[in-house]
């Protein structure tokens, strides 16, 4: 009988094991997702803030 238990418990644990190293990459890629867009967001800002210096450096040359 305690074998059957442990073997029980191993397979358990075996099986949490895998959950948890399934929903890490699930976090690992969603963090990746998160931080490729939040570094297109950041270009993208710079970028805008390179055209509004530029059109302003324009504007006062006029």
């Amino acid at each position: 009988m305690r074998g059957v238990i442990q073997r029980q418990v191993v397979r358990a644990f075996r099986k949490l094991d895998t959950l948890l190293e399934y929903r890490q990459e699930q976090v690992e890629q969603g963090f990746n997702v998160a931080y490729r867009s939040w570094q297109r967001l950041q270009a993208e800002r710079e970028h805008f803030r390179r055209q509004f210096i530029l059109q302003s450096m324009q504007d006062r040359s006029h």
